[in-house]
């Protein structure tokens, strides 16, 4: 019986390694355990129209299916009471805009069409980073009108 053995080269193992690592870490990025600038554990993926007029539909919300206005806004570094009160409605819905401060997300509204009880226009406003949803509110078309979360069940003026 003949044995052989051979011990590998330092240069294969090295090379191996960072292939092994490159390959975790591509696995990671794609599943969203690791994203870029935006982080958030609760958001969902929005890359796509679609994706965000289903996401919509869950709260029971029928759209136009072209968003009126893609904008990029800037989240401010500081709140102040007007973006708190903001970011509460977000905190009640499972969002913080308090980790994306002084960050450019991007803001894209849909127009409903079957929002309860009003002639006036209701548009559904979704913060997006990274192709994941971090936020946005339902609102009223009108001044002085009104915004709540996702949820129709959140209704309150603000």
């Amino acid at each position: 019986m003949k044995v052989i053995s051979s011990k590998p080269k330092k240069s294969k193992v090295l090379l191996w390694s960072i292939i092994a690592i490159a390959i975790i870490g591509i696995v990671m990025i794609i599943s969203g355990n690791i994203s870029g600038q935006c982080a958030h554990q609760k958001s969902l993926k929005a890359a796509t129209s679609d994706e965000q007029i289903l996401f919509l539909h869950t709260f029971g919300w029928d759209t136009e299916p072209a968003p009126n206005e893609i904008i990029e806004i800037s989240i401010p570094a500081q709140f102040d009471d007007v973006y708190e009160n903001y970011n509460q409605i977000q905190k009640n819905q499972g969002f913080d805009l308090s980790e994306y401060k002084g960050q450019s997300v991007k803001q894209i509204k849909y127009t409903i069409v079957n929002y309860p009880d009003t002639d006036e226009k209701v548009y559904a406003v979704i913060l997006i980073c990274d192709d994941k949803i971090i936020g946005g509110d339902i609102r009223s078309g009108e001044l002085g009108g009104f915004m709540h979360g996702f949820d129709l069940k959140s209704k309150s003026n603000v």
